[in-house]
């Protein structure tokens, strides 16, 4: 069984810690995690390895019509994809705006975001 605690830090952030219980009642940690700031910026080793957001918009452009999202993918899975693919350093802010900016407006094609069983947002083109 997996159990998740929550407690609040000195700055009154929310934080969790997960737990693993076993039927012989040892614990183990898996992780702590918590909240992040909305506007957040990352911090890159070297910014000259930074892909442009232009790059990263044309690389959404071009999986669509490749057919990448014709099966539906969480954003981890695209944001990995899209790193490897343009082999630099690519903000997830572009990332997002590119998804977000194919909406089907401006001849760009629809494309769909919904929830998974997970809970997670997942983009295809037919969900």
């Amino acid at each position: 069984m997996i159990n998740i605690s929550e407690a609040l830090d000195e700055a009154d952030n929310t934080i969790y810690r997960a737990e693993r219980r076993f039927y012989d009642g040892t614990i183990e940690f898996i992780a702590t995690f918590g909240t992040e700031e909305k506007d957040l910026r990352l911090e890159f080793a070297d910014l000259t390895e930074l892909v442009p957001e232009q790059e990263v918009q044309e690389w959404a452009l071009a999986k669509i019509k490749s057919g990448y999202f014709d099966v539906a993918k969480n954003g981890l899975e695209i944001f990995e994809t899209c790193t490897f693919d343009l082999k630099g350093t690519v903000r997830p802010l572009y990332l997002a705006k590119a998804l977000k900016s194919c909406n089907g407006t401006k001849g760009l094609p629809k494309l769909n975001k919904k929830k998974d069983g997970n809970g997670r947002f997942v983009y295809g083109l037919t969900l």
